[in-house]
């Protein structure tokens, strides 16, 4: 689900979208999009060009998603979660480049099943804490809102705003309200739609996002629904994310059972602009 969120989003930033005709256009775009940013929480314009935490992992509620509660109860997988609480992840979100993700693994298990099954969920948990880095970096650094010198339109509409954007054969609409606060984000694909709902709380310093749903109805592999909320803590005086719980219901899964995954996030550390 969150490659798929992830996907949309890189969609709706490329250059080169088509234009289309609208009777109540705004003019000004640029001007539009500037006031646009800046009602949202936005850690460059604090001066805040990248932070650091580190990642604590609830192994036991990850293993809890495949299996059942007695199983994690043995002795055998004891020893694996006392182990896996030896591995320490590092994330590090910034304006430019990539995420970076960084691990530092304590002695694994002579047995080679299981040290083949500590990889995996190392490369697992690496792979989704990538993945949250992308949004965290859209929502805090980038914003929702498309650059001022890419092609879209925008229309006014009596209780807000419709932007549009075209790429290929994708369609995306970002809906706001007046004050600007985005009520949803929907991509049509070839293969169905996504649609994702976001939810803000209002501070002095613009929206800050506290969660979202996000809806995928495409192949039988990717349709499900993610609901994510998030948790602040002050480091300094700047609000970074320092839980996420997701509850993921992925079509997919026979017995339509909900997955929760809990990321927390300490000891958190800010690079600030020169």
């Amino acid at each position: 689900m969150k490659s798929s969120w992830f996907s949309i989003l890189l969609i709706a930033a490329l250059p080169g979208f088509g234009t289309q005709s609208a009777k109540n256009d705004v003019r000004d775009k640029e001007a539009f999009v500037k006031r646009a940013r800046a009602a949202y929480y936005n850690l460059p314009r604090l001066g805040v060009t990248g932070y650091r935490c580190e990642v604590v992992t609830d192994w036991q509620v990850v293993l809890g998603n495949s299996m059942t509660p007695d199983a994690l109860k043995g002795e055998s997988m004891r020893q694996a979660l006392k182990t896996l609480e030896s591995i320490h992840f590092w994330m590090t979100v910034d304006k430019s480049g990539d995420p970076k993700i960084t691990h530092k693994a304590g002695e694994f298990n002579d047995n080679p099943k299981a040290q083949e099954l500590f990889r995996k969920l190392i490369q697992k948990q690496e792979s989704l804490l990538t993945h949250t880095a992308h949004e965290l970096k859209r929502h805090l650094f980038e914003g929702m809102f498309p650059s001022p010198d890419e092609s879209y339109t925008i229309e006014e509409k009596e209780d807000g705003y419709v932007i549009s954007l075209i790429a290929g054969d994708s369609h995306g609409t970002l809906r706001t309200g007046q004050n600007l606060k985005i009520e949803d984000f929907a991509v049509s694909l070839p293969d169905g739609t996504v649609t994702i709902t976001p939810q803000y709380t209002d501070t002095d310093q613009g929206f800050l996002l506290t969660g979202q749903r996000i809806e995928t109805h495409t192949n039988p592999h990717d349709s499900g629904t993610e609901t994510q909320s998030l948790e602040y803590s002050e480091v300094g005086d700047i609000r970074i994310p320092t839980k996420i719980t997701a509850i993921i219901l992925a079509d997919r899964v026979p017995d339509k059972k909900p997955r929760q995954l809990v990321t927390l996030f300490q000891n958190c550390q800010l690079q600030k602009a020169n």
